[in-house]
Formats: C-alpha cells, structure tokens, sequence
C-alpha cells in the first residue's frame, strides 16, 4: 500500500493511491469513436432544427381570420409571383386587368402572428362554405367570430416589396419580409 500527501505536503498515513493503469488502443478507438459519433448526430439535429424554409417546402400555417377579410385584406405591388398578383399594382391603383379570385394576393397572417402573401385563400372549399354561412353582408362585422384556418401552405417566394392594407377603404402600410404561399388545403377551427 502506498501512501499519499495532503495538500500541505505531509504524508496521510494509511491512504492508499490507486496505480494509473495504461489503456490499451482499442478503448482509445472505442472513446474516440463515441465522441465522433456524438458530434455528428449533434450536428444533424442542429441543422435539422434551424433549417431555414425554402421554396416549394410545404408548411402548416394555422391562420386567424374573420369572413369579412374576403373583401377587407388586400396588397399592393407592382410586380406579379408567378401567376399571382395583389389586387393593387400601388397603393390605391388597381392593375389595368385584375386578377382572378383564385390568383389574387391577399396578406394574412398565423396566430404566431407570421405574415404571408396568399392567392385566393377564401376560394378554398372550407372557407368559401364558412363564408357563406357567415356572411359579412348578413351579419355585422364586430359580431363576426374569429376562427382559424388550418392550411398547408407551398412557399413559392420571400419578398418585402408591398404594402398591405386591412381595412377596406383605409390606409395602405409596408408590408414587412413575407413568404408568397399557395394553399393546398384548408380546415376550419373555430376558437
């Protein structure tokens, strides 16, 4: 048995120190390989996690939504997406031939109050039957319930230049970064 010191240099009578035994190659190889193997499924979830979304990726979006946004909710810029144009080419200026209904942007945003530039939201099925049922024309619009429209969205492209406007007949404001994104298909949840 050996004996140790204490910090101050005196020998510890009767306290044995364990002897420091070499390790071999293949508990090295073993150790290493664990630490290389922790490291890279580390990396895979962090760029899993914080992947930016990109075009075409399809997204779920729960969207807030009133039906009187049908006719309130509208955007204006001066160049089209694709196939999918605002309503307005500038502020107050409509474009010399409109859009269809089912091509005509529209800013809406998710209750994480994420905003995206949508063609013809109100023309899918869930919405356009809730729209019916609730009209804006039949019922006040302080007495419209608020509902969520569970959409699967293909994000198409990222663009800052417009304006929104979210009131009919009121003012327009910049618009800030926002995904253009066709729906692929809705469902109504009330709140």
């Amino acid at each position: 048995m050996q004996d140790s010191f204490s910090p101050s240099g005196a020998e510890v009578p009767g306290t044995a120190v364990p002897p420091v035994l070499p390790r071999s190659r293949s508990s090295l190889r073993v150790e290493w390989l664990i630490v290389a193997a922790a490291a890279l499924s580390g990396w895979l979830l962090f760029s899993l996690r914080g992947r930016l979304p990109r075009t075409n990726d399809v997204i779920n979006a729960p969207i807030t939504l009133v039906t009187s946004d049908r006719e309130d909710l509208g955007c204006a810029a001066d160049r089209a997406f694709g196939r999918y144009r605002c309503q307005y080419q500038a502020a107050d200026r409509r474009w010399p031939a409109p859009p269809a209904p089912a091509e005509q942007l529209a800013a809406y945003y998710t209750e994480d109050r994420r905003m995206f530039l949508i063609p013809g939201l109100f023309e899918q099925p869930a919405l356009a039957a809730r729209y019916a049922q609730e009209s804006p024309a039949r019922i006040a619009r302080d007495s419209l319930h608020r509902f969520t429209a569970r959409c699967k969205l293909r994000l198409l492209e990222k663009t800052e230049e417009f304006q929104v406007r979210w009131v009919r007949g009121q003012g327009w404001s910049a618009g800030s970064a926002a995904w253009v994104a066709e729906p692929i298909e809705c469902h109504i949840q009330d709140k």
